[in-house]
C-alpha cells in the first residue's frame, strides 16, 4: 500500500494540464471560424468574456469595484504570465461611464 500511495503521490505531481476549448468544436462551423482567425490573426489568442448578473450597477461601491476589477485583468494582477495582450480589453462599462461623464445621462429617469 505504502509503494501504491507513493508512486500515486508522485503521479500527481507529474500532472500537467493543457485544456483548450476549440478541441470540442472539431468538425463545425465553429472550427471554420477559430482555423481562419488563427491564419490571419495568429497572436490574438481566445476570446474571454466575463458576465454579471443582479449586480446594484448604481452603488458607487459597485462601480469602483468593477473599474478595479477591469485595471487588474488590463494589468494581468496575480498572473504567472501575461494572459491579455495590451490594449485588448474592452467594456461596456468604460464606454457607459465615459457617456455619463460627458453629461448625457442628465435628465434621465
Amino acid at each position: 500500500f505504502t509503494v501504491w500511495f507513493g508512486v500515486a503521490i508522485w503521479g500527481a505531481t507529474q500532472v500537467q494540464t493543457d485544456f483548450e476549448f476549440i478541441w470540442f468544436l472539431e468538425g463545425t462551423d465553429g472550427w471554420e471560424g477559430v482555423q481562419i482567425r488563427d491564419e490571419y490573426f495568429p497572436n490574438i489568442g481566445s476570446r474571454i468574456d466575463f458576465f454579471s448578473f443582479e449586480v446594484d450597477y448604481p452603488s458607487s461601491t459597485i462601480q469602483t469595484d468593477i473599474l478595479t476589477m477591469e485595471e487588474d485583468i488590463k494589468n494581468c494582477k496575480d498572473c504567472d504570465d501575461k494572459w491579455i495582450n495590451p490594449n485588448t480589453l474592452t467594456s461596456w462599462y468604460d464606454t457607459f461611464a465615459k457617456w455619463v461623464d460627458d453629461g448625457n445621462c442628465d435628465g434621465v429617469s
